[in-house]
C-alpha cells in the first residue's frame, strides 16, 4: 500500500478521506494546508490536494513538488472548473484532477489510477 499525503483545509472533508484511504490500506498522513504538507513531500507516494486554500495554496503546492519529485503522482481536486484547469496547465504526467464533488468510490478509483501511471 502506499504513503499518501491529502491536503484538504476542510477539516470535515479531510477526515473522511483519510478514513475512506485507510479504509483501504494506506498510510495516510494529513495536512491543512500547502504550507504544512511541504514538510512531507519527500515521505510520500501520492499527493492529494485541494486548489483553494489559505497561505500556499494547491498549484504553488504542486509546482514545488514537481521540482523536485517530477514522477510524484498527485491528484488535484476543486469544485471550481478553473481551478482545475490551472492544475492541468502544469503538464505534469502524472497529475490527475477531481471535481468536487465527488463520491469516495470516485476518488479510490482516482487514486489507484494514480499509483499505478
Amino acid at each position: 500500500m502506499a504513503n499518501i499525503l491529502i491536503v484538504e483545509d476542510d477539516a470535515s472533508a479531510l477526515d473522511m478521506l483519510r478514513r475512506a484511504l485507510e479504509g483501504e490500506g494506506h498510510t495516510v498522513v494529513v495536512a491543512g494546508d500547502g504550507r504544512e504538507a511541504q514538510a512531507h513531500l519527500s515521505a510520500t507516494d501520492l499527493v492529494i490536494t485541494d486548489v483553494s486554500m489559505p497561505d500556499v495554496d494547491g498549484i504553488t503546492l504542486v509546482t514545488g513538488a514537481l521540482k523536485t519529485r517530477p514522477d510524484l503522482p498527485i491528484i488535484v481536486m476543486s469544485g471550481l472548473p478553473g481551478e482545475l484547469d490551472r492544475a492541468k496547465a502544469l503538464g505534469a504526467k502524472n497529475l490527475h484532477t477531481v471535481s468536487k464533488p465527488f463520491t469516495l468510490d470516485a476518488m479510490r478509483g482516482q487514486v489507484r489510477a494514480a499509483l499505478s501511471s
